[in-house]
């Protein structure tokens, strides 16, 4: 008998091939808005991931500051347009 080729002991993440997800410190999800504009507030970097995270002020208010992933190509202070269908 072989062994398991690298692909298929990847895919059964485990061991080494997990995300840690103990170094997650929020959740990072898309606004629950179908349209609209916003600004990107601050950039944080979270251990567990791979892409960055943005704060965005999405509404008027300040309590509507949404940690969500960032699009490729944006920066901090730019203006992120929500749209969904």
């Amino acid at each position: 008998m072989g062994k398991r080729l690298i692909t298929q002991r990847r895919g059964r993440g485990f061991g080494r091939y997990k995300s840690p997800r103990h170094l997650r410190f929020t959740d990072a999800s898309h606004p629950r808005m179908r349209e609209g504009v916003g600004v990107i507030v601050d950039l944080v970097h979270e251990p567990g991931r791979i892409a960055p995270l943005a704060k965005a002020l999405l509404g008027r208010a300040p309590g509507d500051l949404a940690v969500l992933k960032l699009p490729e190509g944006e920066q901090k202070l730019s203006i992120l347009a929500v749209e969904y269908s």
